[in-house]
Order: C-alpha cells, then structure tokens, then sequence
C-alpha cells in the first residue's frame, strides 16, 4: 500500500526533474528539504535534522525559514552545490486540494544576485568558451556575463592549424575575470577543470553554433540584428553568448530583462597582463597568503565609495590602456578633480551615499527586486542630483568650470530629468518604511490606491468605528450603559447590563449571558467583523498584486539605470585616483606615442622611452614613509636593457618592481609616484620573479622558471617591457649564467624591448661591452670598518661584490658558519674561482655560441 502524502508525491516529483539539485520545497513559511538533500543541509548549514513520520515512512527533514532564504542560499551554493527553489504557486488559502508549486529559478555558483552573498567589490562572472576548426586554422569564441550586473563581454581568437591550446589571451582573459562558472565543450573540459578551481559545465557542441546562436540574442535583446553593438561579424564569440543566454534563461526559468546587450571586448585595445604579471606585481593581492591585503596596488589606489566603483577599478588595473588618447582623457579627469579638491570631496561625499544602482536594476531585471532596493534606489538617486548642483552651480565658491566641463558629468546633467522622474515615480509609491519582504504589509504611501486606502481604513479604523457605532446604538436604544467591545475569543460585541435588557430591540442577537449582563451581535457588526479581520489578508494579497504591476512597468528604466551606473563607476574611480594622488604627492606623466622615421613616411619609430625622475614604488613608500630611497631611469631606443646587479636585500626586486608599476598605473590613468615620468605606451608588461614547485604538475623550481621565461620570449614586442628577476638561479651557477647570458642577448638582437633583467651574476655585465643596447647598473652599498650599509640607491655601472656572506651575517647563520664562509669566498676569489669565471665569459662572448631552446 502506498502511504506517500499528496505533498510527498508533489516533492518527489520535482526532485525528479532536478536529481543534480538540492532541491528547497515551499512548505508554508519554511523551506523545507528531504533525504539525502536534509542530511546535505543538516552537515552545511549546521541544521537539525528531524524526520516526517506522516503518511510514509519516517523521511529525514531539515528547512529554513523562507525569509532567511538568502542567508542560507549562498552558503549551499558556495560549498559546491546547485539549487533548485520551489515555490507555492497560489494562495494556500484558496488553493483546491494541495497547493501547486513549481521551480521557479535554480542558483549555482554563477547566477547568486543578491549583496549577501557577493562581494560588492568583485563581479559575478560566467564564462562560456569553444573552439572549432574550419580551414587549417582553430577558432576560438569566448563570453562572460554577470547576471548580477548585466554586463555582458565577448571576444574572439584564432590560431593556425588544428592546436586545441587554448591562446595565451583568451586564458588570461578567463583568469582575469575569475569565474565562478565556465561552460565549455567536452574536449576542453578536463583542461580547464584543472586549470582553475571552479564548476566547469559541459553543453552539447550545437549549441555553441552560430545561425540559433544568433537568433536567441536577437531575441533576447528584442531587436532584428546585432548591429547595432557592433558585434554581428564575430560568429565564435556570438555562438559563445548564444550558449551562456540559454544556459542563464534554463536556470532563471524567467526572462532576464537586464541582460539587454553585449560589446566586442577587443584584446588589442588593452595591455593583456598574464596571471603572472598580476601576481608577481601584487596588483589585486599580496603574494604572501599572510600578507595585508592593503599592501597591493588595488589597496593603495582603491579609495571608492560606490560598489560599482570597486568592481571597475579592479577592471582598470586589470586592462590597463594602450590608447593615448584614451589614457589622456582619464587623466584630464584625474587632473579637474586634483585642481579643484574642495569640489572633488564634496562630490565625493555624496558618492558615500550611493547604492549598487547596477546591481538593484540586475534583481529588477530577472523580477527579485525587494521594497527595500527601491528605498536604497531613490536615496542613490538623491545624491546623485546633489551631485549635478555641487558640479552647476556657479553661486558656490569651490564651483569650477572645469568640472562642470567634463564629458562625464555632462552625460549626467543630460539625464537629470529622468533621474527626477524615476526618483518620483518612487516616492510616489513606496513608503519610507517599506519592509524588505513583500510577504508583509506596508509597502504603498497612502493614496496610492483607492482599495487599499480603504482596507487600511478598515484595519486600523476598528477602534474607531466602534466608538461611533456604540454612541450611535445609545441614541437609538436609550441604553445609557451600552458597550461595543471587541476580544479574541468572541470577535466584537455589545453588552448591556441586566437591568436594561427590557430596552434591547429585536435586531440584537443574544450571545453570551454573564451574571450581571448580556451579550448580543447585529448584522452589522457581523459585517464589520468580517471586514476587519480579513482586511490584513486582503491588503497582502492585493499588495502583492500591486508591487508586481509596480515592478514590471518599472522594467523599462533598466537602461537608464544601468547607464547611471556607468557613469558614478567610472566618475568614482578618477576621483579616487586624484584623491590618492593628492594624498601622496604623484603627477601627470606624460604619455608619448611613437614618431615618424627620418624618410617621413607613415611608418613609426619605436622610441621606447622610459623616462622617470625620483620614482618611488606606491606600495613600500606607505610602509616606510619619508625612509624610501627615490630612484630614476631612462631608457630608449639606443638603450633599452638594464643589466642591474647588486646583493640581495638591497632594493633590486623593489625598484624594478616600482619601474613596472608607474608604467601600469600611467596607463591606466592614474598619476604616478614620481618627480616627473615620461613613457612611451607600452603593449603588455612581463614579469618573472620569484618561482616554486609546482608538484601538481610535476615541475620543478627550474622547470616553472624556465616556462615562464619562454612565455615571455615568445610573446613580447618590441614594444613590452620585460622585468626579469634571477633568471637562471634555480639550476647551477654555469648553467644559469649561460642561461641568464643568452635570454638578455636574445632580448636584444630579436625583441629590442625595455627590459630590467636583475641578477647575482656579475659575468652578464660583460653583455654591455658587446652590445650597445644594454647598460650596467647597480645599488650603491656602503663598506666602512667590515660593516655594510645598503643605501638602496641605482647608479650607472656594474656592483663589484655580492655580499651574500653579510647578508647571511644579517639572518642570524652561526658566527662560526658567516666566518668560515668569509674564508672560503676569499679562497675562491683568490684562485681557481676567478680562472674559471674568466674562461667561462670568455666562452659566452664567443660568436659562435649557440643559442639555447626556451621553446623558441
């Protein structure tokens, strides 16, 4: 005999459907989960779990209230798992027979929305990729998305011949945007799976194709062709979107209406940094897993009040530009707002008090948008008028023409109508005090609808009513002593005392009979019964109803909002930069771009000019203040390499780190910690410095060296710049010289880029005797009585001693171990060390010497 409950076979029934979900199923005010899915909530979420003995045999059972849903959801989604939400799909209460309910949305890790659960400095990414081969050649189309958000990016890359590799740009793009999903095909998946750290979902190759592809973004924009966003040519990226906006639109099981268009994102417009560069340079975090998250790029430039601002620096950090103009332009806001800080920081002020105006119209957009957003919407708009008459209005004395000049705050005076529009049309509608679930009452101001005035009326009107009803019974009746009253056992009622009763009319319905009186009820105050105790029922449902036309007619101010938040972002970051500058004393340094040759034709002259006077590196200066040693360099198209030696602890890893960080934050227009700096545009800034093992895959300190060395031997330009710390140090001292000798040669002859290559190998200072690109520097260190003082200064030529044995002296090595080394330098230096190093230079200066693999 089969006991399963009518609800139970509802339950299984959906879990069916959803095997690979947990599945969280709409029981009155609870969430409630079953089986293996409560064992599954009760171990992550710490819930108890019970069981269901009704009907069946005893089910485990564990649920969450329904409105701490977000509390819960993020911690089941970011312990790996994807959830479905079923939800009552009518009004129990008027419901035949069991309720319906029906999934509404399933959430991974890649589709959570709501500000508990993301990080309002980082984006939500989904990334789709595939490759497909068509005439010897391997196209590869790439998309991501944040559903939070709305933004929605894709690119293309092509490689010759059939190589399933995926392209060095497209992998440092997915690294970049640090997805939390990636769908891909089932050929890249074992890579990618191993690649990075997060749910990677396979779907069926068709899908990826281009015609239907083509045909849902159509769609789902509502438009007859893509070219409108310039994106229609791209076939590889658009059948990556086609793939992504049915794998979204699967799960919401809803529209998403602010997914409402998509840009080419063209990699050569950007300097393309490799995770490398961004995690040797520190630019998001420390390298240390103890280190102060404060203590990177991100931390010392971040100084935004906006989420939107948050998450679009770390864009800027990541994309630096290659633009001039582009670059030029950001700085010119960079420098309004540095002129005139007195409106900069009242600007600022009112940028405190902003929202996550980008996120809320996400939630509008896909129909999760809660009263509180439009309470949070309406004070973001509020600023951002104060913002409009802080910047045009000529009466005040910080008003600067300059800043009223700026094309970004031009774009916002042209919407200021619509703001006050879209800013009233809430005021107009939700209450002050509006609660955060729509499932409780009090979300209209008064007068919003009629009917609802109404029902208001009758709730909290009770009191009142029957104050006049019970003088009005008293006129009629002539019973002094008449009470209307009202309990919750017997509903309303009036009671007369006994020696009245002969004067009670016959409409009056006996009740209740108590010792010294009597109790009756009317018709009319049977209605009135009814009307008030069902009013709260009746004021949610028709709340509920309201706040859905509300929301949807709401809908079309998506684009404006999302184009708002464009601008506070981007006006948000170029204030934080001239705050930062101002605050640390950097400049505007001049951007450069390259000259025509001697001949006049149109072709260019690479000047690589690398030009800065007093540098200071924007991160260690906070730590050691007015202690940090400045520093200068220059190079050009006549010297281009910087063979910089000198002992360890002296400043080298600091100062070419510092040269690779005033480039990046130029281009990225931000002021610069210097005197003064003057750059050609650089196209991509390479790093190697440090290394370790990588035991996962089997390689070595010398092999993860070696890789990174060939990455960037492969795929620098001569417009890059190089930053190479030790190179060669991780096999032996012969071989990481020859090493070390022949990677700066080929840098030189091949790729003719900027590059600092620092080293302990005083024998590549010989390269400048042969070449005339490359110049000797070194960090000045003081000797004085057999004691070392390191002044952290760069000068021309190259350092005469290492000091390595001092500086062991410095770590605290046993006094006889730092003496016996001394002793052993010294006999090495004397004797067979120097004929050695003497033969072997003599060997690498040799023109006949071969080159070596580097996987050239």
């Amino acid at each position: 005999m089969d006991n399963t409950t009518p609800a139970e076979k509802q339950y299984l029934e959906l879990k069916n459907k959803y095997k690979d979900c947990v599945l969280l199923f709409r029981m009155g005010d609870f969430y409630e989960t079953f089986d293996d899915d409560a064992r599954l909530m009760s171990k992550i979420l710490g819930l108890t779990l019970t069981s269901r003995s009704k009907g069946s045999s005893k089910r485990p059972l564990a649920g969450i209230p329904h409105h701490a849903l977000h509390t819960y959801l993020g911690k089941i989604v970011n312990a790996g798992f994807k959830v479905a939400i079923a939800d009552q799909m009518e009004d129990p209460k008027f419901a035949k027979g069991i309720v319906k309910r029906d999934v509404v949305r399933v959430v991974t890790s890649g589709t959570l929305i709501d500000d508990k659960n993301l990080p309002p400095e980082t984006n939500n990414y989904i990334v789709s990729v595939f490759s497909k081969i068509q005439k010897a050649q391997t196209h590869w189309g790439l998309s991501w998305i944040d559903l939070s958000t709305g933004e929605f990016k894709i690119t293309e890359a092509v490689t010759s011949g059939d190589d399933p590799t995926i392209p060095s740009k497209i992998l440092d793009i997915i690294k970049s945007v640090s997805p939390r999903e990636i769908l891909t095909t089932q050929s890249l998946k074992t890579f990618l799976s191993s690649l990075l750290n997060v749910s990677v979902k396979v779907v069926e190759d068709f899908q990826f194709d281009y015609k239907p592809s083509l045909d849902i973004l159509k769609d789902q924009f509502r438009v007859q062709n893509l070219k409108g966003f310039g994106v229609e040519e791209y076939m590889y990226g658009i059948g990556s979107a086609g793939a992504l906006v049915t794998y979204l639109k699967n799960l919401q099981r809803s529209e998403i209406y602010h997914i409402n268009g998509l840009s080419y994102e063209n990699l050569d417009e950007f300097m393309n940094l490799d995770f490398n560069t961004i995690r040797n340079l520190e630019l998001l975090s420390p390298t240390s897993p103890l280190g102060n998250p404060k203590s990177t790029l991100i931390g010392i430039l971040d100084r935004t009040s906006t989420p939107g601002g948050k998450r679009l620096i770390r864009n800027f950090i990541l994309r630096p530009l290659i633009d001039k103009s582009k670059i030029e332009k950001r700085l010119n806001v960079v420098k309004s707002f540095y002129d005139n800080f007195e409106t900069a920081n009242s600007i600022k002020l009112e940028l405190d008090k902003i929202y996550d105006i980008e996120r809320i119209a996400g939630r509008l957009g896909i129909n999760n948008i809660s009263p509180k957003d439009f309470l949070a919407l309406k004070q973001s708009l509020d600023a951002l008028v104060e913002i409009v008459h802080i910047a045009s209005d000529t009466s005040k004395p910080m008003y600067s023409k300059s800043i009223s000049e700026l094309d970004l705050l031009k774009d916002l005076f042209s919407k200021i109508s619509m703001i006050e529009q879209i800013k009233e049309s809430i005021v107009s509608t939700i209450k002050e005090d509006a609660p955060f679930d729509v499932n409780q009452t009090g979300v209209f101001v008064d007068g919003f609808n009629s009917e609802l005035d109404e029902l208001r009326v009758i709730r909290h009107g009770g009191g009142k009513w029957m104050s006049e009803y019970e003088r009005k019974l008293v006129i009629d009746t002539s019973i002094n002593t008449l009470k209307v009253r009202f309990n919750n056992v017997f509903g309303y009622y009036i009671e007369v005392s006994k020696g009245m009763i002969s004067k009670v009319p016959s409409s009056f319905t006996r009740k209740q009979t108590l010792v010294n009186a009597e109790r009756y009820v009317t018709d009319e105050l049977k209605e009135m019964e009814v009307k008030v105790l069902s009013a709260e029922d009746k004021i949610l449902t028709l709340e509920k109803s309201l706040y859905e036309e509300f929301k949807t007619g709401f809908v079309k101010y998506i684009p404006i909002l999302q184009g708002l938040s464009k601008i506070i972002s981007n006006l948000d970051v170029l204030l934080s930069f001239s705050v930062v500058a101002k605050e640390n004393n950097y400049v505007y340094p001049e951007i450069l771009v390259d000259i025509e040759s001697e001949d006049g034709n149109e072709s260019k002259k690479d000047q690589k000019i690398l030009k800065i006077s007093e540098g200071r590196h924007p991160v260690v200066e906070k730590i050691l203040k007015s202690d940090f040693i400045t520093n200068d360099i220059e190079l050009s198209s006549e010297k281009y390499v910087i063979i910089l030696t000198g002992p360890n602890m002296s400043g080298k890893s600091t100062y070419i780190r510092q040269i690779a960080l005033i480039t990046l934050m130029a281009q990225i227009g931000s002021f610069v910690p210097a005197k003064s700096a003057k750059l050609s545009l650089v196209d991509r800034v390479f790093t190697r410095i440090g290394a370790s093992d990588n035991l996962a895959e089997g390689e070595s300190t010398f092999m993860v060296e070696m890789n990174e060395t060939a990455n960037i031997l492969n795929n620098a330009t001569s417009k890059s710049l190089v930053i190479l710390d030790e190179v060669g140090r991780g096999t032996s001292t012969f071989d990481g010289v020859a090493i070390a000798w022949s990677v700066v040669k080929y840098i030189h002859d091949n790729l003719k880029c900027r590059t600092l290559f620092a080293t302990h190998y005083n024998e590549l200072t010989k390269l400048s005797d042969r070449f005339d690109g490359i110049s000797n520097y070194n960090v000045e260190v003081s000797e004085s009585n057999g004691e070392v003082a390191f002044l952290h200064k760069i000068s021309p030529g190259a350092a005469h001693k290492s000091f390595g044995v001092h500086v062991a002296k410095l770590a605290g090595l046993p006094k006889e171990v730092v003496e016996n080394a001394t002793k052993i330098l010294k006999d090495f230096e004397s004797s067979k060390g120097e004929s050695v190093k003497r033969k072997m230079v003599g060997k690498l200066e040799s023109p006949h010497t071969p080159q070596i693999g580097l996987g050239l």
